[in-house]
């Protein structure tokens, strides 16, 4: 680490332990302060001399006539006291707030596989405000992605959790802030969220396309939720359903019929689903959740197998992931989708209870037409 990045992380913990909630030494050292300044003012004495012409002026004002000095003693007794008494203290918490710094870390998990942003990377883009060691988990899989080598591609999001683990080292997760983002095949961020459910804090971050810049979800929440259709009409005991999801884009209602045929489909869908539009956290938390509700409602019918159809943000595929209980949900296969291609959903990623497969389109998963 160069010294210039020393002295921006040095500045960046002073000015958030300096902005951050006021602790009670600070009103100590304050009051203290003032005290002592008061005691030492009451035994001043000012003197004034000045002369107009032939006339001559000299005045004289002290502030110790009012008070006297026994008391001023006391006073400066004890505002030393308090002073000293809160400035050891905040030296105190200076030092815990410190190495509590120093034992921190924040890993960037950044996913390339479809967009190039090393010019803007999401390391380079870490809020300040974020205390803590930065580690790079750079997961760049454009090379395999552009050799249609997916499988490695997957394997690389497979192994994230073992490279977090190597970069938090003895850290407590508690100690370690994890920052996520990417742009990447939307089954792989799926996956990808399943594997980041128990790296405790996450903090997502979105590409924004239009800006090129990355952007944390910090808009409000808007209110708009998904509608569910298809659930009411599906006899239980049906082992398979297509779910398709319209969050950003229109599910491709054409393409789900050519590629799973009379497959029953159940679908989330927003009223007039955009690219760019969905920048609140507290939005994606309820999306998600109506997802998570979605797929429960479908394992209690007895459903074993989810073809899961999503048009969806980097972030809320990472979000529905990391809401995905593969251990008690059914197993979901999470499809890629391509315009062009035909099938329209070349492949997908299958996730069971404790395996990850990749699944193409001549699986018996994907039924012709």
């Amino acid at each position: 680490m160069s010294w210039s990045s020393k002295l921006q992380d040095w500045i960046s913990l002073l000015v958030h332990w300096i902005t951050r909630r006021r602790h009670p030494s600070r009103f100590m050292l304050h009051a203290g302060v003032g005290m002592v300044a008061a005691s030492l003012a009451g035994g001043w004495t000012f003197g004034v001399r000045g002369s107009a012409g032939a006339l001559h002026l000299a005045g004289f004002a002290s502030t110790s006539d009012g008070l006297p000095k026994s008391l001023l003693v006391v006073v400066l007794f004890f505002g030393l006291l308090l002073a000293l008494t809160g400035a050891g203290v905040l030296l105190f918490d200076w030092k815990s707030f410190r190495n509590a710094a120093e034992r921190s870390a924040v890993v960037v998990v950044e996913f390339r596989g479809l967009i190039d942003t090393s010019d803007s990377s999401l390391l380079k883009s870490v809020p300040r405000g974020l205390i803590g060691q930065r580690l790079d988990a750079l997961i760049d899989v454009r090379e395999l992605a552009v050799a249609g080598a997916i499988k490695q591609a997957m394997q690389k999001v497979v192994a994230m959790p073992d490279l977090i683990r190597l970069l938090r080292g003895s850290r407590a997760k508690s100690d370690v802030q994890v920052v996520v983002g990417g742009v990447l095949h939307v089954p792989l961020l799926f996956l990808a969220g399943t594997m980041l459910d128990d790296e405790g804090r996450v903090l997502p971050f979105d590409w924004d396309r239009v800006s090129e810049v990355w952007k944390a979800l910090d808009e409000p929440d808007d209110g708009e939720r998904f509608t569910l259709s298809g659930m009411d009409e599906l006899p239980s005991g049906t082992p398979r359903v297509v779910l398709a999801i319209s969050a950003s884009y229109r599910s491709d209602a054409f393409a789900i019929k050519d590629s799973f045929g009379d497959v029953p489909v159940v679908s989330l869908s927003l009223a007039n689903p955009l690219p760019g539009t969905l920048w609140s956290g507290a939005k994606q938390d309820a999306l998600a959740a109506q997802f998570t509700a979605a797929v429960a409602t479908l394992g209690n019918k007895g459903v074993k197998r989810i073809s899961l159809v999503l048009a969806a943000s980097s972030t809320l595929a990472l979000r529905m992931g990391r809401a995905y209980d593969r251990r008690n949900m059914p197993e979901i296969a999470c499809y890629q989708y391509e315009r062009k291609p035909t099938p329209a959903y070349p492949w997908s990623v299958l996730i069971g209870p404790s395996d990850v497969e990749l699944i193409p389109t001549t699986s018996e998963d994907v039924t012709s037409r």
